[in-house]
């Protein structure tokens, strides 16, 4: 993404969420219609800097990268929807992207 001329840099963060959720059967159990009820929730971020740890979106632009210490974790591609949401990740390793 570019920014137009005399612009501060612009970066993209990609999210990506899964939110698994039941209907209720009222004729096998007790519940309330018209409610969901929500089974599981799992979600990844990219292009963040994830060491701040303070639940906020914190993108990273070039003149940050070339200053932070080195990403750990492993390369991914954020755009790459043939695998799942992982869970499995290391909260404390931001990863590497492979594009923005």
């Amino acid at each position: 993404m570019t920014a137009g001329p005399g612009s501060p840099p612009a970066k993209i963060t990609q999210t990506r969420r899964v939110l698994q959720v039941d209907v209720a059967d009222l004729a096998r159990c007790q519940g309330t219609e018209g409610r969901l009820w929500i089974r599981d929730h799992a979600s990844e971020m990219s292009n963040d800097d994830c060491r701040w740890g303070d639940g906020l979106v914190n993108p990273s632009f070039l003149g940050d990268l070339r200053t932070a210490p080195p990403r750990t974790g492993e390369a991914r591609d954020p755009y790459d929807r043939s695998t799942g949401v992982s869970r499995d990740g290391d909260p404390d390793a931001c990863g590497v992207v492979t594009r923005t």
